[in-house]
């Protein structure tokens, strides 16, 4: 998830993370993960205020040569 730099500082990455959240809770998910990069820290601060916690990951490697952080949000 991204915005523009011109977009950025508009609360935009915010609104997208609650209205993605709140689409999965409509679709009855119980837990939602994300994987990202750790030198990405203000998108790692969103992750955080929108509740997502970091965990092990449940599987060897990632798919994403860069990710290197996953995190979990369970209701």
């Amino acid at each position: 998830m991204a915005v523009t730099p011109k977009a950025q500082g508009l609360q935009i990455g915010k609104k997208l993370g609650l209205a993605i959240l709140e689409k999965a809770r409509q679709k009855g998910a119980k837990v939602v993960y994300l994987e990202s990069n750790r030198q990405l820290l203000p998108t790692l601060s969103l992750y955080r205020k929108l509740g997502f916690e970091e965990k092990e990951p449940p599987f060897a490697q990632s798919v994403y040569s860069r990710s290197d952080i996953y995190m979990e949000l369970k209701w």
